[in-house]
Formats: C-alpha cells, structure tokens, sequence
C-alpha cells in the first residue's frame, strides 16, 4: 500500500489469492481514513465506520473494520463492532475474508471474541479460497488465536480449503511448528490427511526448507505423526478415503468432546 499507517493490511494477504483488484477507489475516502489512523483520531473513524460501514478503503476493498483490525487498533475495532448492525459485520473483502478472518490473521483475540460473540456464524465464514478464521490462525501459527476460536467460538478443526489442506496442512505451510505439533496431537486424524494433491502433512514438512531446526523437535514432531501412519494394505484405503474426503464436505469430521 505504501503508507506505514495502513501497512500493516499487507499482512492479511499473504500473495496467493488470485482474485484481481479493481483499479479505482475512493481516494478521497482512503486518503481520510489513513489520515486518521495516523494521527490516532478514533472518534472520527468510529463516525465513518457508523455512517459508511461498508465502503471500501482501499483497492483490496477492505471495509474501515478491515483495516483498523489490521493496524492493531483493538479498543477502536472493539467500539466499532459494539456498534455496528449484525450483517455489516460479515462485510467481505475483494479476497473473501471477514473482519474475523483478519483478527484471526493478526492474532487480536480481543477483537475476534467480540466478533463471534455479535455474530456466531463468522466462525464458519469462508473466503474464496475457501478457509475459515481457524485456517488463518493455524497458518501463521497464533496459538491462542486458533484455540480461542476452537474452544469459545465453537469453530470446526476439521475444515479443509479448496486444495484440501487441513488446519495440520496450513500450521505446517505457515512454518509453524509448534502449532502444527499442538494440532497433531489433539486432532491425530489430521495426521494422515491428504490435500487434493494427495500430500499428507508429513511429506508437506519435508517440503518446506528450514521448518524445524530444532532436531528436538522434529523427532518428537515425526514421532507422533509415524504412530499414526497406516501399514501395508490399509495405507491405500486411508489414501483414496482422504482423497474423496479432501474432494467434498468434512462435515461428517469426528465430533470432539467438551
């Protein structure tokens, strides 16, 4: 974007999505609300975003809730949501994501349990590539983030993105270790997951330069996913199994007890 003030809404898009951007917007508006943001003028947000909720600041169109969440203005993003109507807190981006998925993104758990608690169904909100905020907080390994959206906002583990990868498959992607570890080990059945290109999060690992530098770690990690890689003649049943599964619906995810 250029500007250090609205900078910081690079970091919910991470260069992957293909959707294009639109070549006009209102320069006037992003010129005002960046204005703002610097001088730490909230009175004068918390008006725009209750007389423009919608509007697009920038070629992203992340609406005035996307990117005060992405400067990490909690109390502001906070005021903003107590305020605002249900439905416009579902506003999407030019990439899909909800003012959930970017909280999920920065790791604002202030900001994200307000959200689920004006709006439950944010949890389960998909962008275009198909990921929900417990995608977004595995890939960039915000621990308590994931955990907070598991366990307070009720938000399924067991979703899988277009490309079939798993919230095992996205910590690991995001060179997030000890997320990927914490997952495998409280959802083992994401171990043997295959995306729709049939890669298991192992073989993913090895993919990825760097992932795990500490040996310590990598062992306890390896260790844990080879107990749970079938043998022999079951390994052809789990691959098709997850294949058809990476294809359609993980609704039918086992249920985890309370």
């Amino acid at each position: 974007m250029g500007d250090p003030a609205l900078a910081k809404t690079n970091s919910i898009h991470d260069g992957t999505e293909d959707a294009d951007p639109p070549h006009e917007f209102d320069r006037g508006y992003f010129l005002t609300v960046k204005s703002h943001i610097r001088q730490k003028k909230h009175k004068e947000l918390l008006a725009l975003a209750m007389n423009v909720p919608g509007c697009p600041v920038n070629l992203m169109n992340d609406t005035l809730l996307h990117v005060v969440i992405a400067c990490n203005e909690t109390d502001l993003a906070k005021s903003i949501i107590q305020q605002m109507r249900v439905e416009t807190l579902a506003a999407k981006n030019l990439y899909g994501d909800t003012a959930l998925h970017v909280a999920a993104a920065v790791g604002d758990i202030k900001v994200a349990m307000e959200l689920f608690r004006s709006s439950k169904d944010l949890i389960g909100e998909q962008n275009l590539k198909q990921e929900t905020p417990l995608h977004k907080a595995a890939f960039y390994g915000h621990h308590d983030m994931f955990w907070c959206l598991v366990n307070e906002g009720q938000g399924s583990p067991y979703e899988r993105r277009e490309d079939g990868a798993t919230m095992l498959h996205c910590a690991i992607m995001g060179n997030a270790p000890g997320m990927a570890l914490e997952i495998a080990k409280e959802f083992p059945v994401l171990i043997t997951s295959r995306n729709t290109m049939a890669v298991t999060p192992l073989q993913l690992m090895v993919t990825v330069p760097g992932l795990f530098r500490s040996q310590m770690v990598l062992g306890c990690f390896e260790s844990i996913l080879y107990d749970f890689i079938p043998l022999g003649k079951d390994s052809d049943r789990t691959r098709r199994r997850d294949e058809e599964e990476a294809a359609g619906s993980s609704n039918d995810a086992p249920v985890r007890a309370s």
